[in-house]
């Protein structure tokens, strides 16, 4: 997937996602509106069994796609997803809907399953600019993503 490359250059996809902003899923590179994603999703996978997970979401585009000086901007982190249920993990950081300043911005979520016995610990992550998930997976002991899905947002949507 081209599209995340720059953000997760490996992404194992051992495991199905599907995110939903109302009733639909959105399929990968498709437009929504500010107002449609301003709250957060629904996301469902399967192959989840036993396992917990972690989902982050960002955009890899802020302020803007050709000077993206805060890449990547953090808009979600939800961690010790059991069995596939997002609901009852740990919001890291709250969910922030998209509001792309200047052109149109690559919305990235990414889902890494963590390794056996391994939880993250229950703080909140605050600092939402010049995040790095590559990094914050790494000093997590997450690997690299076993999912991974974008959408686009532009400005004035």
């Amino acid at each position: 997937m081209a599209e995340v490359k720059d953000v997760a250059p490996t992404v194992l996809n051992t495991v199905q996602m599907s995110i939903k902003y109302g009733e639909s899923a959105f399929k990968d590179g498709q437009h929504l509106g500010k107002a449609q994603a301003a709250r957060a999703p629904t996301v469902e996978f399967a192959g989840a069994a036993g396992k917990r997970h972690t989902l982050i979401m960002v955009d890899p585009d802020a302020p803007s796609p050709d000077n993206p000086a805060m890449r990547e901007w953090l808009h979600w982190i939800v961690a010790n997803i059991p069995g596939g249920d997002v609901s009852k993990g740990f919001t890291v950081t709250e969910y922030a809907g998209p509001t792309p300043p200047r052109g149109t911005h690559r919305y990235i979520f990414l889902l890494y399953e963590q390794p056996e016995g391994v939880l993250l610990p229950a703080k909140q992550h605050e600092q939402r600019a010049k995040f790095h998930s590559d990094v914050w997976a790494k000093a997590h002991q997450l690997g690299d993503p076993v999912a991974a899905c974008f959408f686009k947002t532009a400005a004035g949507e």
